[in-house]
């Protein structure tokens, strides 16, 4: 059994923690490359995962071994079995990640609208930058590109939308706002 593409991809609002590496022991267990070391501690507080090839399953173990992150599955208890699932990705749901690593706040606003007034200005396509100073890519419905600070004081992050008090001139282009 391969344990590749035997589930689709993640679903919708989940993010990338990071990889299963070597086998480790004879329970199927895994090293696990995070993908940054807030998204590899927040395995720790994690009941269930989405894994590339296995699908969403619950979590058997999560410890430290002489400084490696290693992570147990229920579904998986054989050298065999895991080795279909070496360098497969694992995911979790951004919501439940939001206390732990606090870049993710800003992974659950892809695709939220931005508003202006009330009015869309388009949506989040992508976020960039580095922690503290992070910005939104917004795909305008003019068609343009625009970057907005999302620490800046004229940005209000909501569950559903970004919106926009009082930008200064000159962030949005003219097209965007009419």
């Amino acid at each position: 059994m391969s344990g590749r593409g035997e589930a689709g991809a993640p679903p919708a609002g989940y993010v990338l923690l990071g990889h299963l590496g070597r086998i480790f022991g004879l329970r199927g267990a895994f090293h696990f490359r995070a993908s940054s070391p807030a998204r590899g501690e927040a395995l720790f507080h994690l009941h269930s995962v989405f894994v590339e090839g296995l699908g969403e399953t619950p979590l058997d173990e999560v410890r430290r071994h002489s400084g490696s992150l290693i992570v147990g599955f229920v579904n998986v208890r054989t050298p065999e079995r895991a080795k279909g699932l070496v360098n497969s990705a694992v995911y979790a749901p951004s919501a439940a990640l939001r206390d732990k690593d606090p870049e993710l706040q800003f992974d659950a606003l892809i695709d939220l609208p931005v508003l202006l007034e009330g009015q869309e200005l388009g949506r989040v396509a992508a976020i960039q930058g580095v922690p503290g100073a992070q910005f939104a890519q917004v795909e305008s419905t003019a068609g343009d590109d625009v970057l907005i600070p999302l620490h800046a004081p004229y940005v209000t992050i909501r569950e559903h939308a970004v919106e926009l008090t009082d930008p200064p001139e000159g962030l949005l282009p003219e097209s965007a706002t009419q």
